[in-house]
């Protein structure tokens, strides 16, 4: 199977946080985080970042690295 895998810096109006749980938008459309792609190390560069995965399923989110929403 053949995919993409990049990594991608995040604005803040395109990520939100709501009950504990990420979504993030991407090229115009919003994904759901799942729980396990969520980074919980500290953020030190402070940038959200998002690494996600096209494939012949469509689109998923691999990693999660929320920002501070400043």
């Amino acid at each position: 199977m053949l995919f993409e895998r990049r990594r991608v810096a995040v604005s803040d109006p395109d990520w939100a946080s709501k009950d504990g749980h990420y979504r993030v938008r991407l090229d115009g459309e919003w994904f759901d985080v799942p729980d396990e792609a969520v980074i919980k190390e500290p953020n030190r560069a402070g940038r959200t970042m998002v690494w996600p995965i096209h494939g012949a399923m469509g689109m998923s989110i691999q990693c999660f690295l929320p920002g501070t929403m400043s």
